[in-house]
């Protein structure tokens, strides 16, 4: 699953991140949180979030809940929660 995960981010900034949207409005090191939904086969579909800077993506937060609202306010918990 981290394979699939890993290789689809990668895809996803390769290819201009036209399947992203903003995840949140918070930036990490002045950049933009992206997020996407992605097919994880038999475990299922999950909203992936996530930050590039050039090449390189940290991904921050993967949820099942595909919900859009839910899924944004999930991942401001856990940014608050960090720091």
């Amino acid at each position: 699953m981290q394979t699939e995960i890993l290789e689809a981010v990668d895809e996803e900034i390769n290819s201009g991140m036209s399947k992203t949207k903003i995840a949140a409005h918070e930036r990490i090191n002045g950049r933009s949180i992206h997020e996407f939904r992605l097919n994880l086969g038999t475990v299922g579909s999950a909203r992936v979030a996530f930050y590039a800077n050039n090449q390189l993506a940290t991904v921050l937060f993967i949820s099942t809940d595909l919900q859009k609202r839910t899924f944004t306010d999930e991942l401001e918990r856990f940014l608050k929660e960090r720091g």
